[in-house]
C-alpha cells in the first residue's frame, strides 16, 4: 500500500503529513493566558484505506471551562479532494520571503486538502452544566 500524504494546518503553518497503513502521528500544544489556558491535541492515524484525524481541545477563560472533541475520516483517494486558495498574493509573498530566509520549504499558493467526513463530535461546557442548561 502506498504512503498517504496530505496537508494540515498546524498553528499558522501548513504541514504535509505522511502515513503508511497502521502508522499514527500526534501533536499537541498549550498555553496560559490572562484568563486561564488553552490546550489542543491532534492525532492522525491510518487504518487500511482510511485516514482519521482526532482533535481534542480544552480551555478555561472568564466564562469557565469548555472541552471539545471531534473525529473525522477521509478515504486515501480523497486526501486531495478539496482545493483551497491560501492567503492573498501580498501575504503569500511575505510568507514566502520569510520562509526562504529561514531555510524552510515554501507552501504552494493553493493546497488540495482532505475531504474530511465527520464521524463524531462533542462539546462540554462545565459552566452551562452547573447552571442547569
Amino acid at each position: 500500500m502506498r504512503t498517504a500524504r496530505f496537508w494540515v494546518l498546524i498553528g499558522c503553518r501548513w504541514v504535509r503529513l505522511s502515513l503508511r497503513d497502521g502508522e499514527a502521528l500526534e501533536y499537541g500544544w498549550g498555553e496560559r493566558h490572562e484568563e486561564g489556558y488553552h490546550r489542543e491535541y491532534f492525532k492522525w492515524y491510518r487504518e487500511g484505506d482510511t485516514v482519521y484525524e482526532l482533535c481534542d481541545t480544552e480551555g478555561r477563560d472568564c466564562d469557565g471551562r469548555v472541552d471539545s472533541s471531534s473525529l473525522v475520516r477521509c478515504h486515501v483517494l480523497r486526501l486531495r479532494g478539496r482545493e483551497v486558495a491560501l492567503w492573498s498574493d501580498e501575504v503569500d509573498e511575505l510568507a514566502e520571503r520569510l520562509q526562504l530566509r529561514q531555510g524552510k520549504p515554501v507552501p504552494p499558493r493553493a493546497v488540495r486538502l482532505p475531504d474530511w467526513r465527520r464521524v463524531e463530535e462533542r462539546q462540554r461546557d462545565y459552566t452551562a452544566e452547573a447552571a442547569g442548561y
